[in-house]
């Protein structure tokens, strides 16, 4: 994708993260080891992945990037008649992991995890619509 929008390996390479961006890596190395932990990062980032694909697919293809194969063909609303979006199945998958794995007494637990990636999330795409702004 970088390739196809023509950003040269200077930029690649000049290019610092957001803030928000750094702070949702460090969280998710923090959790790899724990798997109700990676299990809510799925199903948490499954949620942005349905809401956010559509619009960067048309972003993309605005700028003249092929979006009819690949990552923005495959991801987005199942209900977008232009994809072959499977995202709905996504989510009944990381369900039935979760019912089978977590027991009551991770329901708390579970429940902080998802909020914790959520104001992750929330403050990386809050930092992507200040940026857009400023440009």
């Amino acid at each position: 994708m970088i390739d196809q929008l023509g950003v040269p390996r200077e930029g690649r390479d000049a290019y610092k993260c957001g803030a928000p961006a750094v702070e949702l890596h460090r969280y998710v190395e923090e959790i790899m080891n724990d798997f109700l932990g990676v299990l809510m990062y799925i199903a948490v980032t499954e949620e942005e992945a349905m809401v956010y694909s559509p619009p960067m697919r048309e972003a993309a293809r605005a700028v003249g990037v092929s979006v009819d194969a690949g990552y923005y063909n495959a991801h987005g609303s199942s209900s977008d008649d232009e994809t072959d979006a499977e995202d709905d199945e996504h989510q009944n998958d990381i369900l039935v992991i979760l019912s089978q794995f977590m027991m009551p007494e991770d329901h708390a637990r579970a429940h902080e995890l998802a909020f914790a990636f959520c104001d992750r999330w929330c403050a990386f795409w809050e930092n992507q619509y200040a940026v857009q702004e400023a440009a």
